[in-house]
């Protein structure tokens, strides 16, 4: 990979999906589409995401074209590692002594945990 100065190295980023960071706030998740050498882009299947608290939304937007000024972050989107999942593990108590001593319930069975699951 050759080092290209200015917005001349993201030409190499055009059809990948980013993650962009407003001025004012807002986050960003489209198709990098186009670029010019003031780094305005241009976005294609375009999702706002919100966050409130731990949770967020994402509101489509279509084709968003945003000023190169306004651009705090830029970050190209590997695989789909930016949707949450929570995953359950399941586990079985084995034997009464290991319910005791793990927490379990006094009746064998399965019980579901939660666990996040982030790259």
């Amino acid at each position: 990979m050759n080092y290209m100065p200015g917005t001349a190295s993201l030409i190499e980023d055009i059809d990948k999906k980013h993650l962009v960071l407003l001025r004012d706030g807002r986050t960003l998740i489209g198709f990098l589409r186009s670029i010019d050498q003031f780094a305005n882009l241009v976005l294609q299947q375009t999702v706002e995401r919100i966050h409130v608290g731990k949770k967020y939304g994402d509101l489509p937007r279509g084709i968003f074209i945003v000023r190169g000024e306004n651009v705090v972050l830029l970050g190209e989107i590997l695989r789909r590692t930016w949707r949450r999942s929570v995953k359950p593990v399941y586990s079985r108590c084995v034997s009464r002594t290991f319910w005791k001593s793990s927490g379990c319930s006094s009746t064998p069975g399965w019980r579901q945990k939660r666990q996040n699951i982030w790259p």
